[in-house]
C-alpha cells in the first residue's frame, strides 16, 4: 500500500475530527444549517491547520501500525474519505469571501477528494461564485486524477469538453496531461503524439501538449529521458519545437549544458 494514500485517507479522517471538534464548540441556533454554524466556528486557517497538521499524525499512526492493520485502516477509510472531505468542504464554502484563507483551503480539499472521487470534486468546483478560481480548481483536479486514472481522465475529457470553449478546453487539457506524464511520461507522450494535427488549432493544441510532457518530464528529473524521446522523433515542426522546450527547461538550472546541446545540433537547428 503506497504511504501517499495513507496520507491522504488519514489526512481525511484527522481533518474531521477537528471539523466535528470546532463545530461542536460553535454555538448553535434553531434554523441555522450545519455549514452556517461551521462558519461561525471555523476560519480557513484553522481549516487549513486541521488539514496540514494530518501527515504529522500519519507518521506517529503509522509507527503503531502494521503493514496488515495499514491497509485494513486504508480500505475503512476509502470508503469514507470522500463523505469526510465534503463535510470539510461545505464548511469551507460557508467561510466568508473576505477569509484570505478560503480559496487556498477550498482547493486543498478539492484536490484531496479528487484522489477518491473526481466527479464528486468537478462538481464542487463548479460551485466556486469566481470563474477564474474555479477554473484553476477544475484544473488542480482533472491533475490529479491524470495522476492516479489517465485513462479515466482522458476518457471524462473526450465527452465533457467536447462543446467548452477552445482556451479552457486546452487549459483542462494541459493539466489532464501534466498529471498524466508526472507518473507515466512515456505513456503521456504517446497519447498526445498521436493527437490530429487536421486543423491548425489541433495542431496548436497536440505541440502545447506534447510541450507540457517533455517541460513536466524535465522537471521530475527525466531530462535524459525526454532527451532520446526527442531525437528519436521525426524531422518535423513538432520536433524543433519540443527541442525549444527542452532547451529553455534545460538552460534554467545548467546552461552550460543546454549550449552545448544546442552546438551538436548543428547550424540547422531552430531553438530561438
Amino acid at each position: 500500500m503506497k504511504r501517499s494514500s495513507l496520507v491522504l485517507y488519514l489526512a481525511a479522517w484527522f481533518a474531521s475530527i477537528a471539523l466535528a471538534f470546532f463545530i461542536g464548540r460553535a454555538p448553535s441556533s434553531t434554523g441555522t444549517s450545519t455549514e452556517q454554524t461551521a462558519s461561525k466556528a471555523l476560519s480557513a486557517t484553522q481549516l487549513q491547520e486541521a488539514v496540514r497538521s494530518a501527515p504529522a499524525r500519519v507518521d506517529t499512526a503509522e509507527a503503531a501500525t502494521s503493514e496488515v492493520e495499514a491497509a485494513a485502516m486504508f480500505e475503512q477509510l476509502r470508503t469514507q474519505s470522500s463523505a469526510m472531505t465534503r463535510q470539510l468542504l461545505n464548511a469551507a464554502l460557508a467561510v466568508p469571501i473576505s477569509d484570505p484563507g478560503r480559496s487556498e483551503t477550498i482547493n486543498q480539499l478539492l484536490e484531496q477528494l479528487a484522489a477518491s472521487d473526481p466527479l464528486a470534486a468537478l462538481e464542487f468546483a463548479d460551485g466556486i461564485a469566481s470563474l477564474r478560481d474555479a477554473e484553476q480548481a477544475r484544473n488542480n483536479i482533472l491533475e490529479v486524477w491524470a495522476r492516479n486514472e489517465p485513462m479515466a481522465a482522458l476518457a471524462w475529457a473526450d465527452s465533457a469538453l467536447a462543446d467548452v470553449p477552445y482556451n479552457l478546453r486546452n487549459s483542462q487539457m494541459e493539466a489532464i496531461i501534466r498529471g498524466f506524464a508526472e507518473t507515466n511520461p512515456k505513456g503521456a507522450f504517446n497519447y498526445a503524439n498521436a493527437l490530429s494535427e487536421a486543423t491548425t488549432s489541433e495542431l496548436r493544441l497536440k505541440n502545447r501538449l506534447l510541450s507540457e510532457v517533455i517541460e513536466t518530464q524535465i522537471g521530475g528529473g527525466g531530462l535524459a529521458e525526454a532527451q532520446t524521446t526527442i531525437a528519436l522523433m521525426p524531422d518535423g515542426p513538432s520536433k524543433e519545437n519540443l527541442q525549444r522546450e527542452l532547451v529553455n527547461e534545460w538552460a534554467a538550472f545548467d546552461p552550460l549544458s543546454a549550449a552545448a546541446y544546442v552546438q551538436g545540433l548543428g547550424s540547422d537547428a531552430s531553438t530561438g
